[in-house]
């Protein structure tokens, strides 16, 4: 019972038919996953994503460069250094190691071979993140490329509803603008139309009350 089964298993009761009955799988799975080591994993790295997540919070306005490598330092583990390398991976650039790198040349001898395995860890965690990003952008590439050629939409986003994520929605985004600026009005067309049933479909996943909230704020007059 590790990885691949919950995934397979959310999958499919997301793609089930009875809401009701789907909801029930879904409570049940859950109670199957705290009775696994891979679920206490799951568990062990939420928490510690929530701890780098608080730190980064704590800094606020003030995290420079100098201060993440110093939550870096000060980490407990390697799964927290991980989860702050994933939140913040952009500050994690030439200047960061640079900085490392300054600090090992400073520190004595006794800590020099430390900090240089906190180099090569941190080098490490941004190469994984780097390429599961790669992945996740291809698979939402891929994703996009299926849904466009399908002889029927409606079915094939229903299909791939679950798989559909913030990284495909700004894929999309930015096909429509290269399509607009293409002047291909075929290929517009249809992402266009790709794009309104996504928005329909969203908003009737929502709450009544936020979808009245919504239709207020598109009004454009103050008095209506």
């Amino acid at each position: 019972l590790g990885a691949e089964f919950f995934q397979l298993a959310s999958l499919s009761l997301q793609a089930a038919g009875e809401p009701r009955a789907r909801e029930a799988a879904m409570v049940r799975l859950e109670q199957v996953l705290q009775f696994t080591s891979y679920g206490r994993q799951l568990a062990h790295q939420e928490a510690e994503l929530a701890a780098a997540a608080e730190s980064l919070r704590q800094e606020g306005e003030n995290l420079t460069r100098e201060r993440l490598l110093e939550l870096m330092i000060q980490a407990p583990g390697p799964e927290r250094r991980l989860a702050l390398a994933g939140l913040a991976r952009r500050a994690m650039d030439y200047s960061f190691f640079q900085l490392l790198s300054e600090r090992i040349d400073a520190a004595p001898a006794e800590d020099k071979a430390e900090l240089g395995l906190l180099r090569q860890q941190l080098l490490d965690f941004t190469q994984q993140l780097d390429k599961a990003q790669e992945a996740r952008a291809a698979q939402s590439a891929s994703l996009l490329r299926s849904i466009l050629q399908a002889p029927d939409l409606d079915q094939a986003l229903n299909s791939a509803l679950p798989l559909i994520d913030d990284l495909f929605l700004g894929l999309l985004e930015a096909n429509l603008r290269a399509a607009r600026q293409r002047n291909d009005t075929a290929l517009l067309d249809r992402l266009e139309q790709l794009d309104r049933k996504l928005r329909e479909m969203v908003e009737r996943s929502m709450p009544a009350g936020i979808r009245l909230a919504q239709k207020v704020l598109d009004v454009e007059d103050e008095a209506q």
